[in-house]
């Protein structure tokens, strides 16, 4: 796996995307080889096809711009260098052969909308971008990846939202593998979701490529795609060849630690992105300047005011691909008539001196019901417990303040007569999150599961998982004793 950053890389109206520099600094001198295989990959953050494929158009030269003003280039050449070695004559044995350099200026047209981007930009294709939480995990966990890999680490965060995102695909193009763009989703919401996600790291307005009448542009989304590329051209001549636009830095691929199902690295790819969100977003601690007493008394204040909120995510019963709880409102009424009956939880809503009662809050989670995604990420940074099927709604782990605690069914199937139950996918995904606690309820089970045989229209042999109620009560009871511990015994007046 690479991530790459591309200094003046430039598309072709043709399509191409064309990276000139000297054959002399390219490792053996053999352009051809690089211009026949594919330079990065820049697929989300799975590898399941060759879809992310991205070519580059290697060209022996260098790129001069000549500006009439301060923001618009006018004109652009290819600056190349040919060798020429004098001769000397048979008899002249002092004579010592000269290499002498000649520099040529080939010009290149540029559109009439060039255009130069001189903020950095991520570049990505999406992948199953009809499901935010996929978004989450694949596309912003790409960025970040990017971000961290070539910014100095004292960079100010702020700044890096100045930066651009271009998307290099269009989710209604669903011709060969680039169905996996909104993966079975519907392509108008998974257009939609990407570039209300995007906004969470950028406040520049998203780029894309595009194509119209066989003239590929990058233009803001959304914009279509209604020619095809089957294979880089590779033969466009520079006389012939025009650009449309240019970029000064560009990042493309990712590191190992990025792939969605790869445990390591991901603790500080994570932890980097839940905070340059809540930076973006104003979540304190990022909604001002603290110092770090400050902060601590800040947050044991915000655990004292707060609701607790123990959410439950409950996917349809009738999705495509199963995988809800078999009885999430028994379990739920279960937890409101039993826990506020628990000693400790009485005390914790008690009236302080100095605050108002608060409430114990039992939310079932409906994202529709949301303004906004940015209004998704506040709201998960007060849950306190989060119980959730193992469907991609568990992504939302990533946006979670310190001790909270996730509880993950497994993923049940039925063949036959015999159940088979095993860790799900996002448990193996989140699994190294260092600020909260994942928990796998079947092994808290003893590794024992209970599920309901109910078909899914693209899983027949689901099962929806069975939530065992009284152990699911007191591993709650648990969890919220470890949220609250630093105010079990000092419920005090703060200054």
């Amino acid at each position: 796996m690479a991530s790459c950053k591309l200094e003046n890389l430039c598309l072709t109206q043709s399509g191409e995307f064309v990276l000139f520099q000297s054959h002399n600094r390219i490792l053996h001198h053999d352009m051809n080889e690089l211009n026949s295989r594919p330079f990065v990959f820049v697929q989300g953050s799975t590898i399941d096809s060759n879809r992310g494929n991205f070519y580059i158009r290697h060209i022996n030269g260098d790129l001069v711009f000549e500006k009439s003003h301060p923001h618009n280039h006018t004109m652009a050449f290819v600056t190349r260098i040919k060798k020429k070695e004098s001769e000397c004559g048979q008899q002249d044995y002092f004579c010592e052969s000269q290499v002498e350099e000649e520099y040529h200026y080939d010009p290149i047209a540029l559109s009439p909308n060039f255009t130069y981007y001189e903020k950095p930009v991520y570049a990505l294709q999406r992948y199953a971008a009809g499901n935010i939480g996929h978004i989450f995990a694949e596309s912003l966990a790409m960025i970040m990846g990017l971000m961290m890999n070539f910014n100095h680490p004292f960079v100010e965060m702020e700044t890096l939202r100045e930066n651009h995102v271009l998307f290099l695909d269009d989710l209604f193009d669903l011709s060969g593998e680039n169905w996996r763009g909104a993966f079975g989703y519907d392509s108008t919401k998974a257009e939609h979701y990407s570039l209300l996600t995007m906004q969470l790291i950028t406040k520049n307005p998203m780029l894309q490529l595009c194509s119209r009448d066989g003239i590929w542009r990058i233009e803001n989304a959304p914009c279509r795609i209604m020619s095809t590329l089957e294979n880089p051209r590779m033969t466009e001549s520079i006389s012939s060849m025009t650009l449309d636009s240019c970029f000064s830095n560009i990042y493309m691929g990712h590191t190992i630690s990025n792939l969605v199902l790869h445990p390591y690295g991901k603790e500080g790819l994570f932890m980097k992105l839940r905070e340059f969100i809540y930076r973006n977003l104003r979540i304190f601690p990022f909604d001002q300047t603290y110092s770090i007493s400050q902060k601590k008394k800040q947050f044991k204040r915000y655990l004292l005011e707060k609701d607790i909120v123990i959410a439950l995510h409950q996917k349809d019963k009738k999705g495509r691909h199963g995988q809800s709880f078999h009885n999430s409102e028994e379990f739920l009424n279960y937890l409101q008539l039993e826990l506020p009956k628990q000693p400790f939880i009485q005390q914790l809503m008690q009236k302080n001196k100095t605050l108002q009662r608060r409430t114990l809050k039992f939310d079932i989670i409906d994202f529709s019901k949301f303004p906004s995604i940015a209004d998704q990420v506040k709201y998960f940074a007060n849950v306190d417990v989060y119980i959730t099927d193992p469907g991609s709604a568990a992504y939302y782990s990533l946006f979670f303040r310190e001790d909270t605690t996730v509880f993950l069914p497994p993923t049940c199937h039925r063949l036959g007569r015999e159940i088979h139950c095993f860790t799900s996918h996002g448990k193996l995904v989140l699994s190294s999150l260092p600020n909260i606690q994942m928990l796998d309820m079947m092994e808290l089970n003893g590794n024992q599961a209970q599920c309901n045989f109910r078909p899914a229209p693209d899983m027949y042999f689901n099962c929806n998982y069975k939530l065992p109620l009284k152990l699911m009560l007191n591993q709650v009871m648990k969890a919220l004793k470890k949220r609250y511990r630093m105010v079990l015994t000092e419920f005090t007046e703060l200054d």
